[in-house]
Order: structure tokens, then sequence, then C-alpha cells
């Protein structure tokens, strides 16, 4: 129906002219114009059953069995719909030709054999071919798209891999030369190292003489703590002693010196105690100038005045 082709006016004059027909003529006229197409395909079992379930689809029906397209239709059919697929133009009469032959070749070939060997009939149909033709294409985007992920991916790597070749050039002339320090630096500590085993000898050397003085000192220490624990004793032993002496010499008097002094022949007792005293203090008095000797007797009581 084309818009606009006929006026309002013009359109309902039509309308009113043909509806009393219309009414007449009912549904014969309807059924007598109406054609309806079925397409249906032979494979399985499903138009065997539809035949036997509808028999006016046979009986009031008019079939038209449509063979097998042949090789140029195929060919025709398959460059017509691969024309926008993006196949390269080299490639592109090579595909459409493959494709027709694996078609013929299930109908001429595959299938008569099938039949042959098992007893039962393949159809390879138009509706097939068009689905194979269908499948091809999906097919090939899908890989194309795949590809080209994997290409960038790809790509994306090897990026990364200059990048790190990159890398890896720059860090290794900085290790070249971090490597120059560091020898020298284990240079330095290994001289730093023997040194400190040399010294670490040398004081363990030191240690060991040490640990043997300090050795003889604590037994020097025992030695003379125990000596000096008899000397205390011997000094306590002696005090009482040694007071009676101190008190016995304050008791001395002058008198009793000068009394001394005028003896010729002391007593032994008085004799001997002056002798301890010249024993207590040695001589040190002998006139250098060869003037006249002092006598025993005068030497110990001078001695005695003195201590």
């Amino acid at each position: 129906m084309v818009p606009a082709l006929f006026a309002d006016d013009e359109k309902e004059s039509l309308i009113s002219g043909i509806r009393s027909k219309a009414k007449a003529e009912g549904v014969n006229h309807i059924r007598s114009q109406l054609h309806m197409v079925l397409a249906m395909s032979p494979a399985g079992s499903a138009l065997r059953v539809r035949c036997r379930n509808f028999p006016g689809l046979v009986t009031c029906t008019t079939i038209d069995w449509f063979e097998p397209w042949p090789n140029d239709a195929l060919l025709a059919v398959a460059t017509q719909l691969l024309a926008e697929c993006d196949i390269p133009a080299e490639n592109r009469e090579d595909i459409n030709h493959f494709i027709c032959e694996a078609h013929l070749s299930v109908t001429t070939k595959y299938s008569p054999d099938f039949e042959a060997k098992f007893k039962r009939r393949n159809f390879a149909t138009p509706k097939n071919y068009l689905d194979f033709l269908s499948g091809y294409e999906d097919l090939l985007a899908k890989n194309r798209k795949t590809i080209v992920a994997q290409t960038q991916r790809l790509g994306g790597g090897l990026d990364k891999l200059v990048q790190a070749a990159e890398q890896v050039t720059i860090m290794s002339k900085d290790l070249a030369a971090k490597k120059v320090i560091v020898d020298e630096k284990a240079l330095a500590v290994g001289t730093l190292i023997e040194e400190i085993n040399e010294k670490s000898m040398t004081v363990s050397k030191h240690q060991k003489v040490a640990n043997e003085q300090a050795k003889q000192i604590a037994d020097d220490n025992v030695i003379i703590q125990r000596e000096k624990e008899d000397a205390d004793t011997a000094l306590a032993e002696a005090l009482p002693a040694l007071e009676m002496a101190a008190k016995a010499l304050e008791e001395l008097d002058k008198k009793d010196i000068t009394e001394i002094k005028s003896m010729a022949s002391p007593p032994a007792p008085v004799m001997t105690v002056c002798q301890c005293v010249l024993i207590l203090r040695p001589l040190g008095r002998e006139d250098e100038n060869g003037g006249s000797e002092l006598t025993e007797l005068d030497l110990a009581v001078t001695s005695t005045v003195d201590l």
C-alpha cells in the first residue's frame, strides 16, 4: 500500500464500493485466492510423523520436491553470502569453492556411503548449506577476534620483554659498577678480618697471661691473707708483753740509769737486758774522728735511754 496515494474521500468511496462485493463473496473468494507455502525438511522423522498425523498435507497439497542445488548455485550463494565477510581477496575464491566441494561431497559421496552401510538416509539440504555458511562466518569472526586478542596480548608481552631487556641492561651496568665497589669493600674486609684475627690471637695470649697472673695473684692473696692472719695472731700474742714493757719503761727512772752506769760489774740479768737493747738498736755512734771508744755498758745504757 502506497501512503497518501488516494485522498480520504476517494479512499472512502473505494472501500464502500468493494464492501458489498466482499460480503457477497465471503470466505469462498478468500479461500480461492489464498495460497500457503509450507517448507519442510525430509531429514529425520518429523516429516513422516506430520504426514501420518495430518493426511491432508499429502492429499490436499501440491508437493514440490526440491532437488539438491547444483554446483553453480552453491557457488553463487556462497559468493553472495560471504561478500560482506572480511576475507583476503587472494583467498576468497578458494574458500568459496572449498565450501561448495564440502557440501557436494556430503550429498554425492558420504550420504550414499552412509545409506549403503547403515541402511539409513542422510539429507544435506540447502538449509544445511545456509547454516554451514552462517556457521563458517560466525566461526571466522570468533577466531579472528580471538587472534586479535592474542595478537594484542602478544604485542603487550613483547613490549614488556623489550622494557625488561632495557631495564636488565641498565641494571647490568649498575651491577657492574657496584661489583667493583663490592670487590674493593670485600678486599678491605678481608684485610680487616686478618688484622682482627692477629689481634685476637695477641689478645688471647695476653688474656692467657693475665689469667695466669690473676691466678698467681689469687694464690698470693691467699698466702698473704694467711700470713696476715698469722701476723695478727702473733701481734695479738705480743701486744700484752709490749704493753708490759712499755709500762716497765715508764717506771724506769734516771737514778736507775745512773746507778747502772756506776756499776763496775753489773749483775748478769742487767747485762742481758742491756744486750737485748743493743740488738734492738744497732750501733751507729762510733767516733769517726778517732775519739775514745765507748764501753759496752755505756753503749747499752745510752741505747736504753734512747729507746
